[in-house]
């Protein structure tokens, strides 16, 4: 019995304590984010009633999230798969040596987002960057992922760790 008390002492212990006192809230849309001490905020937020876009990055690796909220167009204007391909052709033409890792659909925080991981060569190095994506004719909701890859022959797809730990956190 004392240690189930002290497993759920440390267990709310570490909940509080999990990501100090960063955070960000957006005053006009349903957006929230928390993080660690090792994030900081980007220095350049958007927030008003068009479009709010945040971001955070790990200056020890470059690791970023970008969560972006903006207007959309009707899907019968411009559908899904039309905008997706704009999305990955804008991409790929950064640099000649980025290539598609994978895309699919996937669920995260309750809605089908669609989901595409892009190997990049930047000024920073080789980064994996995954773009979750969800359109519903009126707002557009994305979240940019992006991470080292040190593996050149088989980069990783994976989201690391710390990067998880956020996202659990993310209201959207």
């Amino acid at each position: 019995m004392k240690t189930i008390y002290i497993s759920i002492i440390i267990s709310t212990f570490f909940s509080f304590t999990a990501f100090s006192n960063n955070d960000w809230k957006s005053k006009y849309s349903n957006i929230e984010i928390k993080y660690g001490d090792n994030w900081s905020l980007i220095p350049l937020q958007i927030d008003n009633n068009e479009k709010t876009i945040v971001g955070i990055i790990d200056n020890s690796d470059k690791s970023s999230i970008v969560i972006k909220l903006t207007a959309d167009v009707p899907k019968e204007q411009l559908s899904d798969s039309t905008y997706l391909e704009a999305i990955k052709h804008q991409m790929l033409n950064q640099h000649s040596s980025n290539k598609i890792l994978n895309s699919e659909k996937i669920q995260f925080k309750g809605k089908t987002y669609y989901s595409v991981s892009i190997l990049m060569h930047t000024k920073h190095g080789q980064l994996i960057q995954k773009l979750y994506l969800n359109r519903d004719g009126k707002k557009i909701k994305s979240i940019q992922i992006s991470f080292p890859s040190l593996d050149k022959t088989k980069p990783p797809i994976e989201i690391p760790a710390k990067i998880t730990k956020v996202l659990q956190s993310l209201v959207i």
